[in-house]
């Protein structure tokens, strides 16, 4: 996978190259070879919809301290539709609170 990485930054070093990386679900981090190759990391997590505990998703992020921006590459219709009523028990303070300090969903206003 590394080759593959240089290789698309030969061809276009203008574009940051991605992949989806793995997640050791034991210790809730990133933890694949790959990252050090990327621009940017992307994980394939269905928090919400498999797993219901958007709290995990947060500690993947703390326990990985990474680098490099982390997207979310891949999730479920499912997994939106229970966050957004998560969200709706919060007020906007709150939601801008969690997104600024990195704190997990638990809001009751």
């Amino acid at each position: 996978m590394r080759d593959l990485a240089e290789t698309a930054r030969l061809n276009d070093p203008t574009r940051l190259v991605a992949a989806a990386c793995l997640i050791n679900h034991a210790k809730l981090k990133i933890e694949d070879r790959l990252v050090d190759h990327l621009d940017v990391i992307g994980i394939n997590e269905y928090y919400g919809w498999y797993d219901e505990n958007f709290d995990d998703l947060y500690a993947i992020g703390k326990n990985s301290d990474p680098d490099r921006p982390v997207v979310i590459s891949e999730t479920g219709r499912m997994a939106i539709t229970r966050l957004k009523a998560r969200l709706k028990a919060c007020s906007a303070k709150s939601i801008w609170r969690m997104f600024i300090g990195g704190r997990s969903i638990r809001c009751k206003n």
